[in-house]
């Protein structure tokens, strides 16, 4: 189903968002290197930044609880055995039901190039 409203101009767009409650859900394995660029390109319209440290040999879940303690919206959640990136997903989705999301995006934890966009978070979004 399209949006039965029209979304705002860019100018509006982000302020727009801030009528959501938008989570960003971001499985993580092995990406110590690439997670903070990934999680400080979280735009402001993001309410929470739900990262699923995936059993991860590396430092990434250490990476991310120093984010957390300096950006509120990050929630980490560990898993203790590999569930691969399906089942990260799974966890990242039931939390961030739990706390209410209203809109929930899945983002890479790799690659901060394919960022949460005000205009794609809005196309997908229908306003009552």
């Amino acid at each position: 189903m399209r949006n039965a409203y029209p979304i705002p101009d860019t100018d509006s767009l982000s302020e727009w968002l801030q009528d959501y409650f938008i989570v960003a859900v971001v499985p993580a394995y092995r990406v110590e290197k690439e997670i903070e660029s990934v999680v400080r390109s979280m735009p402001a319209f993001v309410s929470r930044i739900i990262v699923v440290d995936d059993a991860s040999p590396d430092r990434t879940g250490a990476v991310v609880e120093k984010l957390a303690a300096l950006d509120d919206r990050i929630v980490l959640v560990q898993h203790e055995a590999n569930q691969g990136v399906g089942g990260a997903m799974i966890t990242g989705f039931r939390k961030a039901l739990d706390i209410g999301a209203q809109v929930v995006v899945k983002v890479d934890g790799e690659s901060a190039e394919r960022r949460i966009t005000p205009r794609a978070t809005a196309s997908a979004i229908s306003k009552p």
